[in-house]
């Protein structure tokens, strides 16, 4: 069970990087060309209604479509396709609405297509610090793998 978790893991390429401070970065797959980072890393409430804020860094003047889905304990609210266009610093923002639908660790699954390179990048979301979070963090593991790839292996439900 655990080998399937991570290798459907590495097929996706997910890669989450830890939490720092008040900044949750979250990094694609090494030589990924476009970096996704949370501004916050501030628990949702259950039922409440959010902006999630996102950095995009990638190369400069270039547009990047983004396509966002997430787990079933939220919902998106907001279009769930957008192109965004890099500044000269590569420096792009979006703010994805979500409605937290029950407590625990979610993610928001962001899907970016640029030129003819295509990466996903997994943002977490927590909801609420009921025990549905407790238990759900308390088995998740990270590991890194020979090449470098920082995996975090979920819990199946």
């Amino acid at each position: 069970m655990k080998t399937t978790t991570l290798a459907c893991a590495m097929i996706l390429g997910l890669s989450l990087g830890p939490f720092s401070g008040a900044q949750a970065q979250i990094i694609g797959k090494p030589g990924a060309v476009v970096q996704v980072e949370r501004t916050d890393s501030i628990a949702l409430a259950p039922d409440s209604h959010a902006r999630i804020a996102l950095n995009f860094k990638g190369p400069a003047h270039t547009p990047l479509t983004v396509r966002y889905t997430t787990d079933p304990g939220l919902q998106l609210e907001s279009t769930g396709q957008t192109v965004l266009h890099t500044d000269q610093d590569g420096l792009a923002t979006d703010s994805p609405a979500l409605h937290a639908l029950s407590e625990g660790v979610h993610y928001l699954h962001v899907f970016i297509h640029q030129n003819d390179q295509q990466q996903t990048t997994s943002v977490r979301v927590e909801v609420g610090q009921g025990q549905a979070a407790a238990k759900r963090h308390k088995n998740t593991r990270q590991v890194t793998t020979p090449d470098g790839q920082n995996l975090i292996i979920l819990p199946a439900e």
